[in-house]
């Protein structure tokens, strides 16, 4: 690097802008992200970052199709549903998981996982067909559409089963199983 260069660094780095992003913004945003609720959310869509990283690939693949000469690539459009279309299940079953591990109390992630998950799917309205013996769910809301609602029910099945952990009708000797307790 030139000595010009290396001035125009320096000047850059000790602009008002840049001073106030290091003394004041980063700060502030270390906190934000140290909060329990807000680590959970980005943890959980670190997990499934993989996922999302196929999804994108396929999407590229299918609108290289487009193009003559790699009209040879396979029709992968169900990939993409299998990956973006399912998100939002993927995130609402996995922030309980990380939020309770997060504050130290696994003992009902499993089961605050698993509620999350049946409240998304009740919250999505489906359709109910006695007749056929089926249940109808508009496949966007399971996708990335519907990706607030599942924030929302993790967060607050993660709380309630948080608040549970440290309650207990029992005491640690009755004889029933260790879930209940």
């Amino acid at each position: 690097i030139s000595s010009k260069e290396r001035k125009g660094i320096t000047k850059m780095q000790n602009s008002k802008f840049m001073v106030w992003m290091k003394d004041s913004f980063s700060p502030k945003l270390t906190k934000l992200c140290q909060n329990a609720y807000i680590a959970a959310v980005q943890k959980s869509i670190m997990t499934v970052l993989p996922i999302i990283m196929i999804g994108s690939f396929v999407t590229i693949l299918t609108l290289a199709r487009d193009i003559s000469f790699l009209a040879w690539v396979p029709d992968l459009s169900l990939v993409n549903q299998f990956t973006f279309g399912l998100m939002s299940i993927f995130i609402a079953f996995l922030i309980p998981i990380k939020f309770l591990e997060e504050k130290k109390s696994e003992k009902f992630k499993n089961i605050a996982s698993l509620t999350s998950l049946g409240t998304f799917l009740v919250l999505l309205l489906p359709s109910f067909d006695g007749e056929a013996g089926t249940i109808n769910f508009i496949l966007d809301k399971i996708g990335t559409g519907g990706m607030l609602c599942a924030v929302f029910c993790g967060l607050i099945c993660s709380k309630i089963f948080l608040i549970a952990s440290k309650h207990s009708f029992f005491s640690e000797e009755s004889a029933m199983p260790d879930i209940i307790v």
